[in-house]
């Protein structure tokens, strides 16, 4: 579902996977977005008409999730296997493929200069690929069981990732270093995100909060508790002065960041 961040009205439903979708990831600077579906699909969409232009048809859990860079122009999958593979966004052919060696892959997200693809596993391990290279840069275990979420800070250089644990890792994506853990919530921690303009990040939880967090002090900022059931997604609008979020009863509930 497409929905107006300002009047809050939805515009449209993407329609063409099979069964249920089980990952969506947007390019920031194109118009471009990539999903996966327990119909075995790996599609990519026009965000701006809304219809999909690219269709791969995959083996059964060889993509439970993708991410697409932020010019659009490359994709990756993560498997059952925990095997990951690029493609361009032709969908054609796979233009490369790494082995973690681990397990299930749960989570991906470039970073937002393109240069890195951050990964998560049912195992608790992430893992940072250098794009470029193909080659995997770093590997992560503080988890310890499995990871939900992946995100980039704005300038690339740090990996921040959540999950069952109920906390939030913060690692030096390039250096390898552990920098950070947050702990608040009660529940698995089931998404992040990173406000595009100021130094905060939301967390969404199954123990039905959102956390707001300062990202310089590493402090919790704000706890929102207007969701009746566990909160499966959180988001920044563009501007990054609203959050987005989703529960497991379907309601999306808007607030201020202000």
């Amino acid at each position: 579902m497409c929905w107006n961040g300002e009047n809050y009205e939805m515009l449209s439903a993407l329609q063409g996977h099979n069964l249920g979708t089980s990952s969506l990831d947007c390019a920031i600077s194109s118009t471009l977005a990539v999903s996966t579906s327990l119909d075995h699909q790996l599609k990519l969409w026009d965000t701006q008409n809304l219809l999909p232009i690219k269709t791969a048809e995959l083996g059964p859990v060889e993509a439970w999730c993708a991410a697409i860079s932020p010019n659009g122009q490359l994709v990756a999958t993560g498997n059952y296997q925990g095997k990951i593979t690029f493609w361009s966004n032709e969908l054609q052919n796979s233009e490369a493929v790494i082995e973690t060696k681990g397990k299930f892959i749960t989570a991906m997200k470039f970073s937002p200069n393109g240069m890195y693809l951050g990964v998560g596993s049912e195992t608790g391990h992430v893992f940072v690929i250098d794009v470029a290279s193909g080659k995997l840069l770093n590997s992560f275990s503080g988890h310890g069981s499995t990871v939900r979420c992946v995100k980039f800070t704005n300038d690339s250089k740090t990996i921040i990732s959540s999950g069952d644990n109920k906390k939030i890792h913060f690692y030096d994506a390039v250096h390898g270093n552990t920098l950070a853990m947050l702990s608040g919530h009660t529940g698995s921690v089931f998404s992040i995100d990173v406000n595009p303009t100021l130094n905060y990040l939301a967390s969404a939880s199954s123990d039905r909060k959102i956390r707001v967090w300062d990202l310089v002090n590493r402090q919790c900022l704000h706890v929102i508790e207007d969701h009746t059931n566990q909160v499966w997604g959180v988001a920044f609008n563009e501007q990054g002065s609203k959050t987005v979020s989703v529960s497991h009863n379907g309601d999306i509930l808007f607030h201020s960041c202000q």
